[in-house]
């Protein structure tokens, strides 16, 4: 069965309502009572037939609870939007096994009104999220700006923006209302699994951001910004000494909030494993030192080999000799290495969602799914 439903990957390992081909989706009788949740005029039949999706040819469909006749009771849920994943109570209390149907009486084995009260209110989780996401995507604008446009002599009021949007961000991420939306949905029986896993994250995610004060979250969002205008600067005028002043604060800052953040994560000594562990879980030094260890293994015979030497030259690329003598490589080279690695890495169909920039120093940033 080819299906295209935008969860059909989260069901994997559940259950989901089939309708092979020669099937009838024909709603089941109204509820009775408090469970009515029913449209009050069935729509007809739909015929299931054999057919051709995607290039592929399909032999049923897979169900959406709306397909199957019902409505969200108080409107607030789209049951049209997914794949039915069906509780595995309900398969438990039928007795019914994979590729059997289910019996007539399948619904008062289920109760409805519950399970929608249960997932009540996950759609304003849901905003929360979203709006987050549009909160980091402006601080990610503010940075990429930052690094590749801004003119020097903005430097003052970027931080500023850039600590505001940050403390802003903290309080909407540890929000007294947004800390019950999530304990209200953690290890919730009526989420399907990818929602379930999305909760635990954003809990984790919650109490990291919580065990931070916000304005120490500020003052290190400041203190970022006012470094790279200041590096910039010596860099400029090999006079490198003017950063160490914001450079001692910054390292401050940043181990108070990792100090701040051991309790959540379970670390203990190295501070810097705190803050690798709150990108990457359980990744401390030791495994990051392992990592470049296996790294620096093949990459240093390869760089030096004729294999490598071969590939520069056929582009046109002297990066052997522009390494070993410490001049600086040439722009173009730069950028058609760099077009050549994003193609590679993201495939020429979906280059044109990644800007190529230049900067004082490389990086790269996500400002959303289709802007890197």
């Amino acid at each position: 069965i080819v299906c295209g439903a935008p969860n059909a990957r989260d069901a994997e390992g559940g259950f989901v309502a089939v309708a092979p081909v020669g099937a009838a989706i024909e709603p089941p009788p109204p509820l009775s009572g408090d469970k009515a949740s029913r449209p009050a005029t069935a729509p007809k039949p739909l015929k299931i037939k054999r057919s051709k999706l995607r290039g592929e040819v399909s032999e049923g469909m897979i169900c959406s609870l709306q397909e199957l006749g019902f409505v969200s009771r108080d409107g607030s849920e789209d049951l049209g939007a997914g794949i039915w994943e069906v509780p595995s109570e309900l398969v438990n209390a039928t007795g019914t096994k994979p590729g059997e149907p289910l019996p007539a009486n399948w619904l008062d084995k289920l109760n409805i009104t519950h399970w929608q009260d249960a997932r009540a209110g996950f759609d304003h989780l849901v905003k929360d999220w979203q709006e987050q996401a549009s909160l980091t995507q402006v601080s990610c604008l503010l940075e990429w700006d930052q690094q590749c446009i801004m003119p020097a002599d903005a430097a003052g009021e970027r931080a500023a923006q850039k600590s505001l949007m940050a403390r802003v961000l903290h309080q909407a991420s540890t929000s007294d209302v947004y800390g019950e939306r999530l304990d209200k949905f953690l290890s919730n029986p009526a989420l399907n699994e990818f929602e379930r896993r999305s909760v635990e994250l954003a809990k984790r995610d919650f109490d990291i951001a919580s065990a931070v004060d916000a304005q120490l979250v500020q003052r290190l969002t400041e203190l970022q910004s006012r470094s790279f205008g200041l590096w910039a600067k010596a860099r400029s005028l090999n006079k490198f000494q003017i950063v160490q002043p914001v450079l001692t604060d910054l390292v401050a800052a940043t181990q108070e909030a990792a100090r701040a953040k051991q309790a959540v994560l379970g670390e203990q000594g190295c501070l810097y494993s705190n803050l690798l562990s709150e990108h990457v879980r359980d990744l401390g030094v030791d495994r990051v030192a392992a990592m470049f260890d296996e790294f620096g293994a093949h990459l240093a015979p390869f760089v030096k080999s004729e294999e490598f030497k071969a590939i520069c030259e056929a582009r046109g690329q002297s990066v052997l000799e522009s390494g070993a003598t410490g001049q600086a490589f040439e722009l173009d080279k730069q950028r058609a290495t760099s077009r050549y690695l994003l193609e590679h890495v993201f495939g020429k169909s979906k280059i044109g969602k990644v800007r190529l920039e230049e900067s004082a120093h490389p990086f790269s940033i996500k400002i959303s799914p289709n802007d890197a």
